[in-house]
């Protein structure tokens, strides 16, 4: 069985919370419980969750919406996002140049 495990961006302060000062819990409901200071976020207008895909590349656990880069055969810069593809059921790689991100 997978972990399941998840990290949570604070979109005003961009950046990934930590703890001590953030400790989540994510309810049946899909709302995020910060435990440290009894609060309930019920909108995603303040964080983002991005989902562990049990991947690593070159040691690095890989998360939802992490971006891959790396140099194609023809020497030019591409990415790739980590999304959840729903039809097939599991994470894949979705590519993007340079300028489109």
């Amino acid at each position: 069985m997978r972990e399941i495990k998840f990290r949570v961006w604070d979109i005003k302060h961009k950046c990934f919370t930590e703890e001590p000062f953030y400790r989540w819990t994510i309810a049946n409901n899909g709302y995020l419980y910060n435990s440290e200071n009894d609060e309930w976020h019920k909108d995603s207008k303040k964080f983002i969750v991005n989902f562990f895909t049990g991947l690593k590349a070159l040691g690095v656990e890989l998360y939802e919406k992490d971006i891959i880069e790396f140099i194609d055969s023809q020497n030019k810069p591409v990415r790739h996002v980590i999304d959840f593809d729903v039809k097939e059921g599991k994470y894949n790689a979705h590519q993007r140049w340079l300028d489109e991100i």
